[in-house]
């Protein structure tokens, strides 16, 4: 059984590393790959590097790595020209492999759209995510979806998925011993984003930095990477450049305290990659209380929890001059987390998760819808004739998850796409519209409307 797992890193952080290490571009897929994984970047989701190293015939794509994957190309007589896109790469490079199991963890890059271009579609297809999705995500593909959010669970079955499942990251165990070293340098410590899915987050931020000035009593070191524009005032002395791989880890390490807080729809939910992170290094976690929390680690023993800002900011205080007894609970929650969270660990219970759902799949897909495509594709229009994109975008993919022959379906997909501003998108779904059905002038003429329009674009960039 093959494992293909295909993972999206950073673009900052695939620049910075590449300025960081000159020449690295010209070395062999291999050797780029090596070096890269051995770095730590993400690495608690790479469950199949872990299941190599055990043994299994499993493989990752960092399939927005273009030094990497022009090498691959290059190196398996796969042409690149002008024209040819990174998903065409990545393509190639998963029909070359031909797998089993194909493991999106990045399932808005490499969605259902991508699992349609492969030449044979692998037995299972499963994805990870824990944020928000997309309007116009298409999860019709993926047997399966896992995720630590329940809202991103609900909201894929909505986008097409045929099941989920409630799954987290792991820890790296090897990570741990590579950043043991660190002294301490941070009362409190964080490294993470600050998006518009983190206000909550920001906002902590701004408070510990008020709470720190005012008090005298602690001090804290953020790491962030920020998307747009924040305008942080007391935080801004002790907010640091954003940290990646093994320099990530260590900042963690350097930390007494090591503060989460969870994406905002998750409200509170544990289980986010960060409280992996933090306990994995061996730095003590402080996390909101959440009951959900008590399925990863024991309050009080393993990590500490905090119910209110006051609750946090006491916390901070308390156990910043309490070395033993916060170091006690630090190696306790590391212990945990080897135990039962380690990536060994977890890479076998996604193996696991995956037997169980290669048993079932094809029966699943096969399974008749409770509505007949006509009924559908009115429901979709009566939608989009009402001015609600959404619903009728998502009745649309369910035509087009068990009527992909029928007629209109991708007709529909296409318009509905289209007032989701998903040009591209609704320009491959009306192209499949008219191939198949050319006498359907409705559809010929929005492709044709549509493409006048993108051309015109193109030429305006050129």
């Amino acid at each position: 059984m093959r494992i293909v797992q295909i993972h999206a890193f950073y673009e900052a952080y695939l620049r910075t590393w590449y300025a960081k290490n000159p020449g690295l571009e010209l070395e062999s897929y291999q050797q780029q790959h090596a070096r890269l994984v051995h770095d730590g970047f993400s690495a608690g989701h790479l469950f199949s590097v872990a299941l190599r190293t055990q043994g299994y015939d499993s493989h990752l794509i960092v399939g927005n790595c273009l030094p990497m994957q022009s090498a691959w190309a290059h190196e398996n007589g796969v042409p690149i020209t002008q024209h040819t896109t990174p998903l065409e790469v990545v393509c190639k490079q998963v029909d070359a492999l031909q797998p089993d199991i194909l493991y999106c963890s990045d399932p808005i890059t490499y969605d259902s759209r991508f699992v349609r271009m492969l030449k044979k579609r692998p037995s299972l297809v499963v994805g990870w995510r824990a944020a928000s999705i997309p309007a116009w995500s298409d999860f019709t593909a993926f047997d399966l979806i896992l995720s630590n959010e329940a809202q991103s669970r609900q909201t894929a079955i909505k986008h097409g998925a045929d099941a989920t499942e409630y799954f987290f990251p792991a820890f790296p165990e090897w990570i741990a011993q590579a950043v043991a070293d660190e002294p301490k340098r941070y009362d409190l410590v964080f490294c993470g984003q600050i998006t518009a899915e983190h206000m909550r987050r920001a906002e902590l931020v701004e408070q510990l930095a008020m709470a720190a000035q005012q008090t005298g009593a602690f001090t804290p070191a953020f790491f962030l990477k920020m998307a747009g524009n924040w305008n942080f005032t007391a935080a801004a002395p002790y907010i640091h450049a954003e940290r990646w791989g093994l320099d990530f880890f260590r900042e963690i390490r350097r930390g007494r305290v090591g503060f989460n807080n969870v994406i905002d729809f998750a409200h509170g939910e544990a289980g986010n990659m960060r409280q992996f992170e933090v306990a994995g290094t061996g730095t003590m976690l402080l996390t909101p209380d959440h009951p959900s929390i008590t399925q990863h680690f024991v309050p009080g023993k393993e990590v500490e929890v905090y119910t209110s800002f006051e609750d946090l900011v006491e916390k901070v205080i308390y156990y910043r001059t309490h070395d033993e007894e916060r170091e006690a609970i630090a190696q306790r929650g590391q212990q945990r987390c080897f135990k039962e969270h380690g990536l060994s660990v977890r890479s076998l219970e996604f193996l696991d998760l995956c037997s169980k759902y290669l048993r079932t799949a094809k029966i699943t897909r096969q399974l008749p819808t409770e509505k007949p495509a006509q009924q559908i594709l009115e429901e979709s229009a009566a939608a989009l004739n009402a001015n609600k994109p959404e619903e009728g975008y998502l009745t649309a993919l369910k035509a087009l998850k068990y009527h992909s022959a029928e007629r209109n379906v991708h007709y529909l997909l296409g318009y509905a796409l289209l007032r989701l501003n998903r040009i591209v998108e609704a320009v491959e779904a009306l192209s499949v519209e008219v191939s198949r059905f050319p006498d359907n002038q409705h559809a010929g003429d929005l492709y044709s409307q549509v493409r006048a329009i993108t051309e015109k674009l193109s030429e305006s960039r050129v």
